[in-house]
């Protein structure tokens, strides 16, 4: 349904305008970092399962071929790994923040578009009508002066001076006339309808703060963009620890399961193997790019 009232306009734009809607998109997409990073807090599990043929050479010429299936269960829980989990689950949690913000500010901006695009339709729409007034008035002026000049009231240059007058009213109205096609083309852009009818002015707008200072704090302490800077700022410095801690010892609890079938090859048992422990991985060298990242995370940091 097109919009046909301001408040109509601004609900209008705030469903359907696909600056928004992109923006929600790219906002989920950021959501899922936060499940992502905690996925580093869980332990994981892995099945394995094999199956093959296989020759036993016991004796020359006393070749024993048999089918053979290995089965396997891993599970891999990390208990330290430099910090760089928690680095990232907060990075990633600020840039959830920053991204809402920034959404927020997307969403102002449309709204403000949209705003902009009503009234510039209902300013249009008034220009219009004072133009094709004021050819109405012209154009009678133009007969009375056409009369008044039969009956030698008047000279040619009177009549003269009031055909200028229409011709330039005539081209005020066509000017009119585009520049309201132009605005409901920028309404539709932004709204997502034509405007339905005549557009009213609203009744009610929101008021404005009572003095400068009390402007000055709503837009430090509530501005979007300012608080998306702040909130990816903090992002970054986050990153800068997950960097670093893969310079640091990584420590995991493995425990594994293992089970070897020989069916085909007589009086061959089962196999088994159980083991639990821990693994420690020291990185020693790693090409520098370890290095790399965390000058990279340093100094996007400072931007």
């Amino acid at each position: 349904m097109a919009a046909s009232s301001f408040t109509d306009a601004l609900e209008a734009a705030y469903a359907h305008n696909p600056r928004i809607t992109a923006e929600r998109a790219r906002q989920e997409a950021t959501d899922e970092g936060v499940s992502q990073a905690l996925s580093n807090l869980r332990p994981s599990v892995s099945a394995n399962y094999q199956v093959g043929r296989q020759t036993n050479s016991i004796n020359q010429g006393n070749d024993t071929t048999g089918t053979y299936h290995n089965e396997g269960l891993t599970l891999t829980e990390p208990l330290f790994r430099g910090g760089g989990t928690w680095a990232s689950y907060h990075a990633a949690k600020q840039r959830v923040q920053a991204g809402q913000y920034q959404l927020s500010s997307v969403e102002q901006q449309v709204l403000l578009d949209a705003v902009t695009a009503y009234m510039d339709v209902v300013q249009a729409s008034s220009i219009l009508d004072l133009s094709k007034n004021n050819q109405d008035v012209l154009e009678k002026q133009l007969k009375a002066a056409q009369e008044r000049f039969k009956v030698g009231e008047v000279t040619r240059t009177d009549v003269a001076q009031s055909e200028a007058r229409l011709s330039g009213a005539k081209s005020q109205m066509i000017a009119a006339q585009g520049q309201l096609v132009s605005a409901n083309s920028a309404f539709e852009r932004v709204v997502g309808h034509k405007p339905e009818g005549a557009l009213a002015m609203p009744d009610t707008m929101p008021e404005l703060p009572a003095k400068l200072d009390e402007a000055i704090d709503m837009a430090h302490n509530a501005n979007p963009e300012m608080l998306t800077a702040v909130h990816s700022a903090k992002s970054a410095h986050y990153l800068v620890d997950a960097s670093a801690a893969t310079l640091l010892p990584q420590v995991s609890l493995v425990g594994s399961m293992n089970r070897q079938y020989g069916v085909d090859f007589p009086g061959q048992a089962q196999s088994a193997q159980d083991r639990i422990g821990v693994n420690v991985s020291i990185p020693l060298y790693q090409g520098g790019a370890e290095y790399s990242r965390v000058r990279e995370a340093s100094s996007t940091a400072r931007q």
